[in-house]
């Protein structure tokens, strides 16, 4: 479902080897079949993607993902230059 989103393959197999890849499709297809934009879907799809990249800097994995996690992620984007 990331073919609706993304249409680099490339970028596709890219995004399934991270540390939310094997999730991303179904949230992908989540956000398709309400309506969402693939533009606008891509935009989440990314910043899950950047929020797992930090969150796995401290050994967090989407199993293991909780609300403290998610504050610290916004804390993290008021400074945030790894983009």
């Amino acid at each position: 479902m990331l073919t609706k989103c993304f249409e680099s393959e490339d970028c596709i197999v890219r995004l399934r080897a991270g540390p939310a890849g094997r999730h991303l499709d179904g949230f992908a297809a989540y956000l398709h079949g309400r309506g969402y934009a693939p533009i606008t879907g891509r935009g989440y799809i990314e910043c899950v993607v950047h929020m797992m990249r930090v969150a796995t800097r401290d050994g967090v994995t989407p199993e293991t993902l909780t609300e403290d996690h998610i504050r610290a992620f916004r804390d993290h984007l008021a400074t945030c230059s790894c983009r």
